[in-house]
Order: C-alpha cells, then sequence, then structure tokens
C-alpha cells in the first residue's frame, strides 16, 4: 500500500511540475524630451512581471505601466526642467570644493555647472513603455517512469529493512 502511494505522490509531482509554465513579460520605461529642436528619448528602467498565467502577468504589466511612465514624467521634470534645482544640486555636490578655489576658478567653476544644466534644460513631452513581449518558459519534462522507478526500489526496500 505504501509502495503505491509513493508511486502516486511521484506520479503528482513529476506530472503537475511539468504542466506548469512560467510566463515573464517585459516593457522598457522611458520619457522623451524636448532640447531645442530635437526630441530626445531617454530609458528609464526595465519593468518585468512573472506569472503561471501569461494573459494574467501581461495585464498585471500593463497596469504597472501606467505607474512607471508617470515616475518616468516626474524624473524628466526633475532632470530636464527644473534649471535653479539642476544648479543648486551640483553646487551641493562640489561641497567644499568651492571654498578651496581661488576666486577666478571658481567663477570657471560656476560658468560650467551653468552651461551644463542649460545644456540637460528641455520640456518633457511624456512618459512612455514599449510593447510588452512575453515568453513562456516550460519546464523539461523527464519520463515519469525513469524518475519512479529508482526512488521505488532504492527508498522502498531501505524503508521495509529498517522497519522489521
Amino acid at each position: 500500500m505504501t509502495k503505491l502511494i509513493l508511486a502516486a505522490s511521484i506520479l503528482i509531482l513529476c506530472c503537475s511540475s511539468s504542466a506548469l509554465a512560467q510566463a515573464t513579460c517585459r516593457s522598457e520605461v522611458s520619457y522623451s524630451v524636448k532640447k531645442g529642436d530635437k526630441d530626445q528619448s531617454v530609458i528609464v528602467k526595465s519593468q518585468e512581471a512573472h506569472g503561471a498565467d501569461e494573459a494574467a502577468v501581461k495585464e498585471a504589466l500593463t497596469q504597472q505601466l501606467a505607474i512607471a511612465k508617470q515616475e518616468a514624467l516626474t524624473l524628466c521634470q526633475a532632470r530636464h526642467e527644473n534649471l535653479s534645482s539642476c544648479v543648486a544640486s551640483k553646487f551641493e555636490k562640489t561641497g567644499g570644493l568651492m571654498q578651496q578655489l581661488q576666486f577666478a576658478a571658481r567663477v570657471k567653476l560656476q560658468d560650467a555647472i551653468e552651461a551644463d544644466c542649460k545644456a540637460q534644460h528641455g520640456t518633457c513631452i511624456e512618459g512612455k513603455a514599449s510593447e510588452v513581449t512575453c515568453s513562456v518558459i516550460k519546464p523539461v519534462e523527464t519520463p515519469v517512469e525513469a524518475t519512479a522507478a529508482p526512488d521505488k526500489d532504492s527508498g522502498k526496500g531501505g524503508k521495509k529493512g529498517s522497519k522489521k
């Protein structure tokens, strides 16, 4: 009886694991910014979702992308539309360096920071997400007999011998 239960449980485990597939869906989130007369697209991150059902994973990722696109647009506005914040953060990053420089060097550094921030300045257009692509990975199927036969012989014989 125990041989039958063990064989049935091995059969269930082997067959149920081979029936399960892992679906992965991906999309890249970016934003568009207009600098002068040029539009530039900047990739922010790659968004992923995983699960057993491809349709459900794709739907979940699509919902996540709506939030991620808004976050990308907010990031764009912080990077490209706020000139004073850019200048202030770069001055903050220089820290004590400014105080160690002579006047002429400080003026050159200040001009360089302002020029860099003006080069980054632009108008944010939109947050975007690429088309969702999905792939389904199916586990490798192993023959049930090959898996169950060694377990029956080695596992059962040892248990019966130890019980007696």
